[in-house]
């Protein structure tokens, strides 16, 4: 798991704010060794130095990476099917849209 301090920048030309954060303040928290959720309430247990900090204001944007050194291949067969749903209320420029969507494809067996 990863964090990275956050700002409050205003949107352009009067648009609504938005928090962003530096690439080069980005803060390894540790390995995650359990994700777990009781009565709506989400928990993620990671292993962390005794020196470790947390910010509580303004919350950071967390963030996790998988291990490169183990979880090297893709998804492997022959047949996927993905169905995308906005379920956005809002109207107008509030609306949600979808940034982008990207798949490995590559021949895996004959």
């Amino acid at each position: 798991m990863y964090y990275v301090a956050t700002t409050t920048v205003s949107g352009a030309n009067g648009g609504d704010s938005f928090n962003t954060g530096a690439q080069d303040n980005i803060v390894r928290v540790g390995d995650v060794t359990a994700i777990a959720e009781a009565s709506g309430v989400w928990t993620i247990t990671c292993n962390v130095a005794d020196s470790f900090y947390f910010p509580s204001s303004p919350l950071p944007y967390m963030f996790f990476g998988k291990d490169n050194k183990f979880n090297t291949g893709s998804i492997i067969g022959h047949y996927a099917e993905i169905k995308f749903t906005n379920d956005s209320i809002e109207k107008d420029k509030k609306k949600g849209e979808m940034f982008a969507a990207s798949c490995e494809i590559y021949e895996s067996s004959k």
